[in-house]
């Protein structure tokens, strides 16, 4: 790593260098004592819960909360780049639990967003827990594609702490992130609700609600095939109320 490290910055000193981590074990307090780099790397599974749709859900921020209050034990101004992260043993395409997952998982690098400079999904296209599969003839989104592309769409430049009150909450995920622009005028948020009730959010400082766009599907294990399309994904421009689907990933953007 070192001989590496020093003859990249020779040829261009603007470089940044990424060394291999694994804060899990002490290798990445070792590799932070004896090297020099920008950031250091994370690769990463979660364990399945198939039988467990809640805890399933749930391993995948678990994991990255793991590794996250790792990093900051380590005191390093070193940031942290997460080169790979998706459920472990995938056995079909990203499922909505699977995308559900994801979205709690971003949730995490949005609130660390001062140490997670970079997260790298693992799977693309074809591959199990893939984003996208296809056929001869066309291209299906699966769980975690929509879930990145949500966020990727929706989300804004500041993480902004909120607080919510969920009614009736049980045997369920339901989890908001709020995001907000520079001047603090528009404020995007994202619902993750693997509950099978819609849910209305209110809030007096809401003035206008410019977009909704979620994805939903009948069942939390479904994904799409070449023969069903399991997933509905919608966008609405300035709806009337902020209405959150039964199994679904949802996103708003609101003037204050």
């Amino acid at each position: 790593h070192n001989e590496f490290y020093s003859k990249m910055k020779a040829v261009d000193d603007s470089i940044e260098i990424i060394g291999v981590g694994d804060n899990h074990t002490t290798w990445s307090r070792d590799m932070l004592a004896n090297t020099k780099m920008n950031y250091i790397s994370e690769h990463y599974y979660a364990e399945r819960y198939e039988n467990d749709p809640i805890s399933h859900i749930n391993s995948l921020r678990k994991q990255t909360e793991y590794r996250v209050n790792n990093h900051k034990k380590l005191n390093s101004k070193v940031y942290m780049a997460v080169d790979e992260y998706a459920y472990e043993n995938a056995e079909c395409p990203s499922r909505l639990k699977d995308g559900m997952g994801v979205a709690l998982c971003l949730n995490e690098f949005i609130k660390n967003a001062g140490i997670v400079k970079i997260a790298c999904y693992s799977s693309t296209v074809n591959a199990t827990q893939g984003s996208l599969t296809t056929d001869k003839y066309e291209a299906h989104m699966q769980g975690n594609g929509y879930a990145l592309k949500l966020y990727s769409d929706s989300m804004l430049d500041y993480y902004q702490p909120i607080t919510f009150q969920r009614s009736k909450l049980k045997n369920e995920v339901f989890e908001i992130i709020g995001t907000t622009n520079i001047d603090k005028d528009t404020i995007a948020l994202a619902v993750v609700n693997s509950g099978d009730k819609r849910v209305r959010l209110n809030n007096d400082k809401f003035k206008k609600v410019v977009s909704r766009k979620y994805v939903t599907a009948e069942f939390l294990d479904d994904y799409d095939t070449d023969e069903y399309d399991k997933f509905k994904y919608f966008e609405e421009s300035n709806p009337s109320s902020l209405i959150v689907e039964p199994r679904s990933i949802t996103t708003f953007v609101i003037h204050l």
